[in-house]
């Protein structure tokens, strides 16, 4: 059985003055890196950054240079829920494709 985790990292970061809070630094590295190198330690296979405006683009790039998949909420104004969905659908597809 493969474990997967889905990251949520589609925020527009407005109690943080509109920092994207994935790429904050977390000592030497940033959260994303951080908790994508967590994910790997526990042997966790399928990674998967749920990613909106208006940080996506720099999200998906730091994503993609950690290796990890990215996939888009095209409504994150819904909430948070909308973002586990759309990560969970992501991660059922990947998981039962392999």
């Amino acid at each position: 059985m493969s474990e997967g985790c889905v990251i949520l990292a589609a925020g527009q970061g407005q109690r943080m003055g509109q920092r994207n809070k994935a790429l904050l630094a977390l000592g030497p590295q940033s959260f994303l890196a951080t908790i994508a190198g967590l994910c790997v330690c526990a042997n966790i296979s399928e990674l998967i950054v749920v990613v909106a405006a208006p940080h996506e683009a720099e999200t998906r790039v730091a994503a993609q240079e950690l290796g990890l998949a990215c996939v888009s909420n095209p409504h994150p104004e819904a909430g948070m829920g909308s973002s586990v969905a759309c990560g969970f659908k992501h991660a059922m597809h990947s998981l039962s494709a392999s």
